[in-house]
């Protein structure tokens, strides 16, 4: 009788901490994705306002209707810019 009590304590015990381990685990991996996600948007909020600006820069290059004829000069001053 004393030993399938220590036996249930024993199985309760490693019960136990293999569900505590498993949820240790879970809660990192998820907090690991949810900060990846978060990043991901920071990101992409991030790269738009950078992209109007680059686009904006661009459209002496534009090829359909550009504004006027693209000069060497334009083509120096916007390989400058893009440098910086």
């Amino acid at each position: 009788m004393a030993d399938s009590v220590i036996a249930a304590v024993a199985t309760g015990a490693a019960s136990a901490i293999v569900a505590g381990v498993l949820t240790y685990v879970t809660a990192v991996v998820k907090i690991r994705r949810d900060l990846a996600a978060q990043y991901d948007a920071d990101l992409r909020r991030e790269r738009i306002g950078v992209y109007k600006e680059l686009w904006k820069n661009l459209q002496p290059l534009a090829r359909y209707a550009p504004e006027r004829a693209l000069t060497c000069a334009d083509a120096h001053a916007l390989a400058v810019l893009l440098r910086c």
